[in-house]
């Protein structure tokens, strides 16, 4: 259901940025243009792997499913940098109002943060954004055990398929058939078997 999902949201985000951008910003940042760029790799990325984990779970390939639970730890460094970038940006919004010139030279013109500025959104962007971010993150931290658990659980050897290791025997010890002629004879244990002739103990020689 989860590699479903982000496969979901990233062809969104291929077909249409603006409506993925009304729906999600405040879940996945992109605020400045280093955030947005992360933003962009892990959506990008995300298509091609979203695809990937459906039809790992769909077929039963623990290797594909393997590259998909690979991608969402990838997805995390993603809003690691977008946070890097962003929170900055965020914590200071009132300065594109208060300090703009300073602001622009320090950040770069950034026309989203102004728009948000000049409508005094930016308690209530910030709020949004760091409580909506970090239930994302915990997520995406939730998936990455959840799948974990499944790859280990498809990876294991059914009960009824496990191999018994055999109870062999010392080669010390060996059998002889009851209808060998030395039985029959009541010459059993009197001579070597392997030998062609041997002297039976307290008799003669004789053929075996």
């Amino acid at each position: 259901v989860s590699a479903a999902v982000v496969a979901a949201t990233s062809l969104l985000y291929t077909v249409d940025y603006r409506l993925y951008v009304h729906l999600f910003r405040n879940y996945v940042g992109g605020f400045g243009t280093g955030g947005r760029i992360a933003v962009m790799i892990g959506e990008y990325t995300g298509l091609a792997f979203g695809f990937l984990g459906v039809a790992g779970c769909w077929t039963g390939r623990r290797d594909w499913v393997k590259s998909y639970n690979a991608w969402l730890w990838f997805r995390l460094l993603c809003y690691a940098v977008m946070y890097y970038f962003d929170i900055t940006l965020i914590v200071n919004c009132e300065d594109w109002v208060n300090n703009l010139t300073p602001a622009a030279d320090k950040y770069g013109w950034n026309d989203l943060m102004y728009q948000i500025a000049m409508h005094g959104e930016c308690s209530s962007t910030r709020t949004s954004f760091f409580v909506r971010s970090s239930l994302t993150v915990l997520l995406i931290m939730y998936l990455i055990s959840a799948t974990t658990r499944y790859i280990e659980y498809t990876g294991r050897q059914p009960k009824h398929l496990l191999r018994v290791p055999k109870d062999l025997t010392s080669g010390a010890f060996y059998t002889h058939s009851l209808g060998e002629r030395s039985v029959l004879t009541g010459m059993w244990g009197k001579y070597d078997h392997h030998r062609v002739s041997e002297y039976p103990v307290g008799d003669e020689p004789v053929d075996v």
